[in-house]
């Protein structure tokens, strides 16, 4: 699927194109085959983040700058998506299809449903039936954007945040980050009094490098249309992956944190 030649490539050529806190690269390399090497810097004694237990509102609030930057690196980059190597999704999301959605959600559904809120099955059951044309074309600006964006993939040391796992980056449509990130790191109603918060910083952020006619209310859209990806991520992984005890715990947070989020900020309006 091109996950390996993706994080290479990033490393390779897009790192130090971004003002993100990423480990130093000093190797990568890939062949045909899609056997590889990367050799990156020591980050010891920066801890892992745990999706589970989410961040600090001042984690969060340097890892959303962190976006920002790498956003802003790649704004409307048309060379950029010309690359041969960089994924572009047609549609809003790439990777998961309608037909593998539906079906990942009837097991889903089946398996997990005793461990899930009403209103989240709700959300998750409109969203599926809704998600051919959730996922069509977005118009707008569009950016190189990491496309896993939560504290599994991060690290913390201090006051600094680094950024690892690019395998599912990505060139799509604004928003998917910022809102993939935001849902997840917080209970639901911490996540609701710092979200706008958020938000502005990340908007604020966006406006000091550079970027142009982007309002607060497109990235509000944004946001509000990105709070159901999570769902499509965490829906098909439960089918995709190898089964485990975290895993199960882990999407089901996904899941509902996702539906939360939806809801809260009326999202499923959209739909």
């Amino acid at each position: 699927m091109g996950f390996y030649r993706g994080e290479v490539m990033f490393y390779r050529e897009l790192a130090e194109r971004t003002k993100i806190n990423t480990p130093k690269c000093y190797l990568a390399e890939i062949n045909a085959e899609n056997n590889f090497v990367l050799l990156m810097e020591d980050l010891a004694p920066a801890s892992p983040g745990d999706h589970m237990s989410g961040c600090s509102e001042q984690n969060a609030l340097v890892a959303i700058k962190e976006a920002a930057l790498l956003h802003a690196a790649f704004w409307n980059d048309s060379e950029l998506e010309q690359q041969n190597w960089l994924y572009v999704p047609e549609g809003a999301q790439g990777f998961y299809t309608t037909d593998l959605i539906e079906s990942s959600w009837d097991y889903y559904k089946d398996t997990f449903s005793s461990l899930m809120d009403e209103d989240v099955i709700k959300v998750c059951d409109k969203y599926v039936s809704s998600h051919a044309a959730w996922n069509a074309p977005r118009e707008g600006p569009k950016c190189f954007s990491h496309n896993d964006y939560r504290v599994d993939n991060m690290l913390f040391d201090d006051k600094q945040v680094a950024v690892v796992d690019w395998q599912t980056s990505n060139y799509l449509a604004t928003g998917m980050d910022v809102a993939y990130f935001i849902g997840s790191a917080f209970s639901r109603d911490q996540r609701r009094a710092i979200e706008h918060d958020l938000l502005a910083e990340y908007h604020k952020v966006l406006e000091l490098e550079g970027v142009r006619n982007y309002s607060v209310s497109q990235l509000t859209d944004d946001y509000r249309h990105y709070s159901f990806a999570v769902l499509a991520v965490a829906i098909a992984a439960a089918v995709i992956v190898k089964r485990s005890p975290r895993g199960d715990e882990l999407f089901l947070k996904m899941i509902t944190d996702g539906a939360y989020q939806a809801l809260d900020n009326d999202a499923l309006d959209l739909l």
